[in-house]
């Protein structure tokens, strides 16, 4: 019920409770309050790394939160209305990024995928390449199990990946996706590979069934929001994220 009701913002916990990453997720849930607010909060615990998100009424959180065994440390992902919960169990020697949810109109058009760039379908058999090419993108979270049950699409010139883009979770259950690993190298941008290559991977989340495809954008990346704003990709809400250390 917590992670179902709002698919746009709790997309990523519910792509985590469906292979290959349910494995290494549990979640937590709680009610408060006599009209039985819920709320839910989903750990992941993937050998690569490990992510805290929280959904619902902050006072059911503060319940959930008090019987959990919670990481160390992990990547926080929370509402802005959960900050004062967390940051009672967390400090965030980084700060908190404040991040833009945005998702596809579901009446949007996309773009012709092809515009003259050749854009191809990856499988897990270019694990080896993405992970080549995300080196060089800070901060990335890629790892080969998003292509397990993933969607990616990329451009090579001259044999070399030089741009992709593709799915961080898929949960065919629920019809909703999230979009990200978006990168093109540097000396490569302005030829409009992103954009075309997000098409692509929205193209056929929605031909699959996926009714709400979402994505994250830092509130200063202006230039990756001008792009997913040109494809339809609207705001949703804002939300916080950074790295937390158990206090």
């Amino acid at each position: 019920e917590a992670l179902g009701a709002e698919p746009e913002w709790t997309v990523y916990a519910l792509g985590d409770l469906e292979p290959p990453f349910d494995q290494y997720s549990s979640v937590s849930v709680a009610r408060a309050g006599s009209i039985g607010s819920v709320a839910a909060c989903l750990t992941l615990r993937h050998p690569a790394f490990t992510v805290v998100m929280s959904a619902g009424d902050p006072d059911g959180l503060e319940a959930v939160l008090n019987e959990m065994d919670l990481p160390a440390g992990t990547l926080v992902s929370i509402r802005e209305d959960h900050r004062e919960v967390f940051e009672r169990r967390f400090t965030f020697p980084r700060g908190l990024n404040r991040m833009r949810r945005m998702v596809l109109e579901r009446r949007t058009v996309l773009p012709e995928q092809n515009r003259g760039i050749p854009a191809v379908r990856l499988d897990a058999a270019d694990a080896s390449e993405l992970l080549d090419l995300y080196v060089d993108y800070a901060g990335n979270s890629f790892s080969p199990d998003h292509l397990v049950a993933g969607v990616f699409y990329g451009v090579r010139e001259a044999g070399q990946l030089v741009s992709a883009a593709g799915t961080h979770v898929v949960s065919h259950r629920h019809g909703a996706a999230a979009i990200g690993s978006v990168f093109t190298r540097p000396e490569h941008r302005g030829q409009g590979f992103a954009g075309c290559l997000t098409a692509a991977v929205a193209e056929e989340l929605r031909a699959s069934g996926c009714n709400v495809i979402a994505l994250n954008v830092g509130i200063e990346n202006a230039a990756a929001e001008r792009v997913y704003r040109r494809l339809g990709f609207r705001d949703h809400c804002f939300f916080l994220e950074g790295m937390g250390t158990r206090r």
